[in-house]
This record gives structure tokens, C-alpha cells and sequence, in this order.
């Protein structure tokens, strides 16, 4: 189901996969992938397909065995064909353990997971100097306080595009110092009168007062300030329209007020005003 697709894109955060036989569903233009832990805990990724037909299995996001609507062929999260209904329409020939799903390629780099089908490169050398970033990110990620997923009126591009516009504003747009487009930056991000001490006390620590932004072409930005870090994927869906998906982390936040006004904040200085 979909194209092939040689480059590694960022799927997703392994947070969003809570235990053994969990599952989410990546979406872009024509293209849908099960980004899925097995029974023991191990991550993979599958086209979002069923064998028999190709009917798509499953969208959004759960927990346990997957099973085709169609026919109800059944799928444990790790790709193996568990059971095929209809049995006596198959040839004599015919055996489970053929008629798995189609893998994917799935790496994850600390917290961030990236796909691809048949990358020229391995993820690391893809990425270079910005694996390590995400790796070090990773450490200010945990379970999102929030996530906003927006549906876009033009294309992942000009979307990705006009975030990095908000940045650069801020004199933080990641430079893209690499061939690939993927760079990293940052600059001077002054806390906001009265803010700082309420951070202090809703999370128990010192605020950065610094804006860092890193860009891992075409399909990932995070941004990290003060004591939070949003990281936000934009997907294709459809000729001029793009999937804009944006999560939120605050580690150690204790305060409700603090963290919202945080958010708030936030989301101004790293997405610019949210359109109605």
C-alpha cells in the first residue's frame, strides 16, 4: 500500500507505543505503515496491509492482535500471520508463516523512529552530527502532556517551511548545514515576566533561557525552551494538504498553570499563531 520510499522519514516517538503489542498507524499520501512493539517489547514497522487482499488492517492507534476487517485474517504485532479464515478457498500449498506482513525498515534513534523501505544509508550516517542530538533529546521526552494534529491546507513542505519562517524570527532557525537539508540551531530565548519563578516551582528546576530548534529534512522539527520540548512531524495526505502533528513534553512538571502557560507560550514562539 503506497510508494516505496528510499528516504528515512520520522514516523513517530516510541513513546507513543506504551507496552508489549502495542501499535500506532503512520498516514501520508499514499502510504500507511503499523509502527508496532511485539510481544516482547521489540519495535517493527509493516505496510498497513493485509496479505490476502490488501485491505488496510487497522488505523489510529491500540494494543493487541491485528485482524482484517475483510476476511479476518489475524496478525500478531510482529508481523507473523496467526490465522486465515476461509481456509478451504486457499491451495494445499499454502502456510502461515509465508503470508506475513510486508516489513518495513524501522530505526530508532533514542526516542525518535524513523522508516524506510530501502535507504541508501544507514539512519546514522543519514543523519550525522544530529543522531547524537536526538539521542541527547531524547532525555526530555517521556509521556506527551499534549498533541495537536492539524489538518493543512498546503503541501508538508511549504508547511515545514513557514515554521522554520516563525524561527528565524527568533533568530533560531536550525541552518541547513548538511547536503540532506537536516541542521540544528538556537539562540537567546528570554523567559517572559513572571514566568520564570512559576516554571521554577511547577517543575522543580531552572529554565532554560534559550531556544534550539534541529531539522531533520523533510519531516521532523523539535524545539526545545525554557523547560519544554515540542516535537512536530508533517506528513503529505493530499495534493496541497499536509498533516501537521505536534507533541508536547514538559518532564517533572507538577504545576497545571504553569504548564499550561508554558504551552501557550510556547507554542507562539516555535509554530507562530495557530490558524482558525
Amino acid at each position: 500500500m503506497g510508494e516505496r520510499q528510499s528516504q528515512w522519514t520520522c514516523v513517530g516517538t516510541s513513546e507513543q507505543l506504551l507496552g508489549p503489542q502495542s501499535w500506532f498507524v503512520y498516514e501520508a499520501q499514499q502510504r500507511s505503515l503499523v509502527i508496532a512493539r511485539d510481544p516482547q517489547g521489540a519495535l517493527g514497522a509493516f505496510v498497513n496491509a493485509c496479505a490476502h487482499r490488501g485491505t488496510r488492517l487497522c488505523r489510529g492507534a491500540g494494543a493487541g492482535r491485528l485482524r482484517c476487517p475483510y476476511h479476518g485474517w489475524v496478525y500478531e504485532t510482529d508481523g507473523r500471520l496467526l490465522g486465515a479464515s476461509r481456509a478451504k478457498g486457499l491451495p494445499a500449498s499454502f502456510r502461515l508463516e509465508d503470508h506475513g506482513l510486508a516489513p518495513v525498515q524501522l530505526e530508532a534513534l533514542g526516542s525518535f523512529l524513523f522508516a524506510a523501505d530501502a535507504p541508501r544509508q544507514s539512519l546514522r550516517e543519514a543523519l550525522g552530527p544530529l543522531a547524537a542530538d536526538l539521542i541527547e533529546l531524547s532525555a526530555d521526552l517521556g509521556p506527551a502532556r499534549s498533541c495537536v494534529s492539524e489538518e493543512l491546507p498546503q503541501s508538508a513542505g511549504e508547511a515545514l517551511a513557514e515554521a522554520l519562517a516563525v524561527l528565524a524570527t527568533r533568530g533560531a532557525a536550525p541552518s541547513r548545514s548538511s547536503p540532506a537539508g537536516h541542521g540544528a540551531g538556537g539562540a537567546s530565548a528570554p523567559l517572559p515576566r513572571g514566568l520564570a519563578p512559576l516554571l521554577r516551582l511547577g517543575t522543580g528546576r531552572a529554565p532554560r533561557a534559550r531556544l534550539e530548534s534541529w531539522l531533520v529534512s523533510p519531516s521532523l522539527l523539535v524545539v526545545r525552551a525554557w523547560t519544554s520540548t515540542r516535537v512536530t512531524t508533517f506528513a503529505p495526505i493530499g495534493p496541497e494538504r499536509s498533516l501537521r502533528i505536534t507533541r508536547r513534553y514538559a518532564p517533572g512538571a507538577r504545576s497545571a498553570l504553569a504548564d499550561r502557560l508554558l504551552a501557550d507560550r510556547l507554542l507562539g514562539w516555535t509554530l507562530g499563531p495557530r490558524k482558525r
